[in-house]
């Protein structure tokens, strides 16, 4: 499998197989529903749901051209070929109106998603991760956290050039980053709550709450041994447990709704007890 997708209210999952074809998988029917034909390559993360869940985004890194599909019908609603060499695409969680798209090309740009227009090129900025009443802005030396309600910005020192995934749990802005411990930040404080240490040669590729719990996916580039699965308090930065997941993978999607996580082998898998609930079979 090339990448995976799941759509806002988690009853469909996109799934990228061989480069030139889409499977949407109904998660409630455990069936697919729907194929499409179309160019999606490895690395990165080149698809997502949009539009209230109404169209799928496709990139591509090897092939020129950003393209937006129906999931009801499979019709191709437009194509920018404008955006060239995609890294990222994600959803805005305060507007549905448009997505964040980072290219090798044109860098951070805000496209419609009703019409592929590029609505905004966003300068000094890598990555924006938003949620539901604020975004953070990750830039060269800072990550800058803007709230929708009020014009209060808040400012937390980079530690490492390559970020891998961050959060926002009440007042807390969690960071994990290549090299550095997974940290805390307390934004009310403006201080650093607290700091886990991971063992030598790893990293957090996702963390992801659910519950009261923190989630974290640990990727060991030195052993070489599958992923594991690390379950933290959020409060106090204290593990809780370890399990080690069936798969040695880079892509995870976290269920929101649930508690199980699907991995690139399409393997659904509890966060409880990392045992494989279902596999996913495109056959069907």
């Amino acid at each position: 499998m090339t990448d995976i997708a799941l759509s806002e209210d988690e009853n469909l999952l996109a799934v990228a197989e061989n480069e030139n074809k889409i499977y949407f998988y109904n998660l409630n029917k455990n069936k697919v529903v729907l194929e499409i034909e179309t160019f999606v390559d490895y690395g990165g993360q080149r698809m997502c749901f949009a539009n209230k869940d109404e169209s799928l985004i496709v990139g591509a890194y090897n092939k020129s051209a950003l393209k937006a599909y129906n999931i009801s019908s499979g019709e191709q609603i437009w194509e920018n070929k404008l955006v060239k060499k995609v890294q990222h695409i994600s959803r805005n969680q305060i507007s549905s109106d448009f997505i964040h798209v980072y290219s090798d090309t044109l860098g951070l740009v805000n496209i419609d998603v009703k019409t592929g227009k590029i609505i905004e090129k966003i300068s000094k900025v890598r990555k924006i991760n938003s949620f539901l009443k604020s975004q953070v802005l990750e830039k060269e030396i800072t990550y800058e956290i803007q709230y929708s309600d009020s014009k209060k910005i808040i400012e937390v020192e980079k530690k490492s050039l390559i970020t891998l995934d961050m959060l926002l749990y009440k007042n807390s802005f969690i960071i994990s980053e290549m090299g550095q411990p997974l940290r805390s930040f307390n934004l009310l404080a403006n201080n650093l709550e607290w700091e886990f240490n991971l063992p030598k040669e790893t990293h957090f590729l996702n963390i992801y709450i659910i519950g009261n719990n923190l989630y974290c996916i640990l990727y060991d580039f030195g052993k070489k041994e599958n992923n594991k699965l690390y379950k933290i308090d959020p409060t106090k930065g204290l593990l809780i447990d370890v399990i080690t997941l069936p798969v040695r993978s880079t892509r995870f999607l976290f269920s929101k709704r649930g508690n199980y996580l699907i991995n690139i082998n399409l393997e659904v898998v509890s966060i409880e007890t990392g045992q494989v609930l279902k596999i996913i079979d495109l056959a069907n």
